[in-house]
């Protein structure tokens, strides 16, 4: 009888070994997963789909020998690029017969660069009869008999080349003829031996670098920060408000906390955390990972129409893989920078990490030379990039101490830095330089240096 009372008991002890096991590798359920059945998801605004997720980094058109760009959110770039999603979502996967003719930059009428990578395949929206790729770039021709679409793949550089048919060429004519020409920047595609003449020294450039062909006129503007509405807010990230309490910092700042996650909200910035969840792996494909950067930047907060995804990119930390996107301001079509850029890190689980900061023109800044002239234009013109090239490059000597005779030019272009005081905040037009890793802001009419110190 002992002997079975003992063997009972042993059996026990090992039961319940692998239950703590299992508690211990695996945990209970978040608190936010075992509510979820009891109280709805508050949300801002319903996620978007993957056709308005994504829009290309840049789109070239060139027409009787001059290359323009459209600005992102700009009219030309806002009429163009949702008539070529329709026609890419509805174009047929037709190879062109070989020997495909070449079709290089110079010889595209149109041109786009997609960052993050555009998703083609029976399971996206676009080009649904290819076989599922990422693209990086897509390139069509408008000249000769047979119209033409290169898809530029971002796995190993390699190609496709379809054939257009003419009712689709007829649409892409009619595409261009209707585009605004006059109020369009003419650009070049800048190359390593223009970039080694303007710096004496060589300059390596391995991806395009679009650089406008004449000086230009930019616009100081004046901003607003988004305006949180704390309560909602507090309501999308903590599905039981009652489990909330309520810490004052002395910033200013209040942090709001369950004891498993934390939100921090100090003036019009939002930063929030959930540690529990990092220890997950990621499993998601890229789709899946685009269409959940959507719904969190839906949920926590909203699209703003001056708001573009930029990039989408795997990462670990600490032997754990997660996602990371981040969003960038737009302001007349020039990208801004900001100290604290929109970013959410995530995994199968959920959100780990996210962060928001944004603001919107409300005016254009006019700052007269003395007192009584105030009728002074706000309009700046802006240095050339050959000059900006070159003050970049003693710059980044500077800071390495030393000075190379080959360096890598890894981007090159106009934007906006968020500058100023939570009480007059601005967006001062820049170069925008990259130089072997580091990134230099430069005022762009005198080139001064805005330092990461220097942004809101």
């Amino acid at each position: 009888m002992k002997e079975k009372l003992k063997s009972v008991a042993l059996i026990l002890l090992i039961a319940l070994s692998l239950y703590l096991t299992h508690q211990l590798w695996y945990g209970q359920l978040l608190a936010e997963e075992s509510a979820e059945a009891v109280y709805e998801r508050v949300v801002v605004e319903n996620p978007r789909p993957l056709t308005q997720v994504l829009a290309p980094a840049n789109i070239l058109v060139s027409l009787d020998n001059t290359m323009y760009s459209l600005q992102e959110s700009g009219p030309a770039f806002t009429y163009m690029w949702p008539e070529l999603s329709g026609l890419l979502q509805e174009l047929e996967y037709t190879v062109y017969p070989e020997p495909a003719p070449e079709l290089d930059p110079p010889d595209a009428c149109i041109h786009l660069y997609f960052q993050p990578y555009l998703p083609v395949g029976s399971e996206q929206p676009w080009v649904k009869g290819s076989p599922p790729e990422l693209v990086d770039q897509i390139l069509i021709s408008c000249d000769g008999e047979r119209g033409m679409l290169k898809m530029v793949l971002s796995e190993n550089g390699g190609a496709v080349v379809l054939s257009l048919s003419a009712e689709v060429m007829e649409k892409i004519d009619a595409l261009i003829a209707g585009l605004p020409l006059q109020e369009l920047n003419s650009v070049a595609v800048l190359n390593s031996d223009a970039a080694s003449v303007a710096a004496s020294r060589n300059i390596v450039i391995k991806k395009p670098i679009v650089i406008p062909d004449q000086q230009l006129m930019m616009t100081s503007l004046e901003l607003m920060p988004e305006d949180i509405d704390r309560e909602l807010i507090l309501k999308t990230f903590f599905i039981n408000p009652g489990l909330v309490r309520t810490v004052e910092e002395r910033d200013g700042g209040l942090l709001y906390t369950d004891g498993e996650r934390g939100l921090r909200i100090i003036e019009h910035n939002l930063e929030y955390s959930f540690p529990l969840l990092e220890s997950t792996q990621v499993n998601l494909s890229y789709t899946e990972a685009l269409n959940s950067s959507s719904s969190y930047l839906s949920y926590h907060g909203g699209w703003t129409p001056n708001l573009r995804l930029e990039s989408l990119n795997p990462g670990i930390r600490m032997g754990n893989r997660y996602y990371q996107a981040q969003w960038r301001m737009y302001f007349e079509g020039y990208p801004a920078y900001s100290r604290r850029p929109v970013i959410a890190i995530f995994n199968d689980r959920g959100l780990l990490n996210y962060n928001r900061s944004i603001y919107k023109p409300i005016s254009i800044v006019i700052e007269p030379d003395t007192e009584d002239d105030d009728d002074l234009g706000p309009d700046i013109e802006t240095a050339p990039w050959q000059e900006a090239l070159r003050e970049a490059l003693l710059l980044r000597d500077l800071e390495r101490s030393t000075a190379q005779d080959s360096v890598v030019l890894e981007d090159l272009h106009l934007g906006y830095a968020v500058t100023g005081t939570t009480a007059t905040i601005r967006a001062l037009p820049v170069w925008v330089i990259k130089i072997d890793g580091m990134r230099f802001l430069l005022q762009a009419d005198n080139l001064s240096l805005i330092t990461v110190e220097d942004l809101l």
